[in-house]
């Protein structure tokens, strides 16, 4: 096995058992948490089963038993599937229920263990521990596929539960509110389906093994994407496990607020540019980019006054002409709702900057759906609702929105 793939896994177990240790402070303060244990349960077996890999040459002569620690390990990762379903379940919905469905769970991983163990048990080894074929290593490092019932049921077991797996943590990352949870979930379901593509590349290998290269070739992608999708699923774990404590959610939310104030730019730089007095101060230059982001907050509760601030001050300039021939022509290209206000407003606000550039005398003005959001008093909303109205203007005023460009042509 290549150098390469051997640090990877090594580093994948040490990443994990890092994490079971980690579990272990936060177990013995929640001793009497059920789910706390089950998950803890998952994390250990995951750590044994990926570093069980790497030593399975040392092992099978150790104990004297080909294959020996390849069979313990896919044990151990049909475990961690069955437990981490459960966990899943409880977690969404711990009623009976998703008590009944965990037993049945537990008893198909029950059936598939023994008939692993019963399979690998009654099949003769290809070869003895002693064989210089096996002593030298290259055994491991070509196509020496396990019993064929043993296999069978574990790769039957995972093309089950693996998808399922999958489904549960994106079920439950779209009703997360958690920003952090809902990457760790999503990452979780990675994995999964990383762990999916591995088992389908077990079955490639089967199919070709007598073509040495080719078989050696499939074990090495094997064993990688069997690392990474631990390692991705790990991470997830740990942000679940750790968010908190590092803080996570301050960042999820500093980079949230980053993103708005990206959207944001193109409608601030089209109203800050006729109404400079707006503008509360400049801002310190900053050259690393977590400085930025550290004031990503601060800067959008910035930004979202001197937009708001810019619009009673370009509001003279509002046209009801100009609002009309903006609303029908979206409602030509079938806007509706929201988009529609936003298009409109978007218009209007683009009109009354150029009649301020061009000097031209204030007339009747509009009510813009914005200076409603903020008396509103709801900063979330107000934000949504600016940045909806940025996306809509045409390219020329700073935007770059398709639609908002159609708009500003059929008006």
């Amino acid at each position: 096995m290549d150098d390469v793939l051997l640090a990877a896994g090594a580093a994948t177990a040490l990443i994990c058992f890092g994490l079971t240790v980690g579990r272990l402070w936060d177990l013995a303060r929640h001793r009497h948490d059920g789910l706390r244990r089950l998950l803890w349960l998952t994390i250990a077996m995951g750590t044994v089963a990926v570093s069980m890999q790497p030593l399975s040459a040392r092992v099978d002569q150790l104990l004297g038993l080909l294959d020996v620690c390849r069979l313990a390990g896919n044990l151990l990762a049909v475990a961690v599937v069955a437990t981490g379903q459960a966990f899943l379940l409880h977690t969404l919905d711990p009623g009976p229920a998703t008590r009944r469905r965990v037993r049945a769970q537990y008893v198909i991983t029950a059936g598939c263990w023994a008939t692993m163990i019963g399979s690998y048990a009654m099949t003769p080894a290809p070869y003895r521990t002693a064989d210089p074929f096996v002593r030298s290593g290259e055994y491991y490092a070509s196509l020496h596929p396990p019993p064929a019932a043993y296999l069978a049921a574990y790769l039957c077991f995972m093309l089950w539960s693996l998808p399922r797996v999958g489904r549960l943590c994106a079920r439950y990352a779209t009703v997360a509110r958690r920003r952090p949870v809902q990457i760790a979930l999503r990452m979780i379901a990675a994995g999964c389906f990383l762990h999916f593509a591995n088992v389908g590349l077990k079955v490639v290998n089967l199919a070709v093994r007598h073509q040495p290269a080719v078989s050696s070739l499939l074990y090495r992608l094997t064993f990688l994407t069997y690392a990474v999708a631990v390692l991705v699923m790990v991470v997830g774990v740990m942000i679940l496990s750790w968010g908190r404590r590092l803080r996570l959610d301050q960042v999820a939310e500093q980079v949230e607020a980053w993103r708005a104030c990206r959207r944001l730019q193109p409608l601030w730089l089209l109203v800050s540019e006729v109404a400079p007095q707006i503008t509360l101060g400049d801002w310190p230059v900053l050259r690393d980019r977590l400085g930025t982001l550290a004031r990503a907050r601060m800067r959008l509760i910035r930004m979202t006054t001197e937009i708001l601030d810019g619009y009673a001050v370009v509001c003279p300039w509002t046209n009801p002409r100009v609002a009309a021939e903006a609303r029908a022509a979206s409602i030509r290209l079938g806007l509706t709702g929201d988009r529609l206000e936003a298009a409109v407003e978007a218009r209007v606000v683009a009109e009354a900057v150029a009649a301020v550039r061009s000097a031209a005398p204030g007339g009747a003005t509009v009510a813009l759906p914005s200076a409603r959001a903020a008396h509103a008093g709801d900063a979330g909303t107000e934000v949504a609702w600016l940045i909806m109205v940025a996306a809509q203007l045409p390219r020329r005023s700073g935007g770059g929105h398709r639609v908002a460009r159609r708009v500003w042509r059929t008006a």
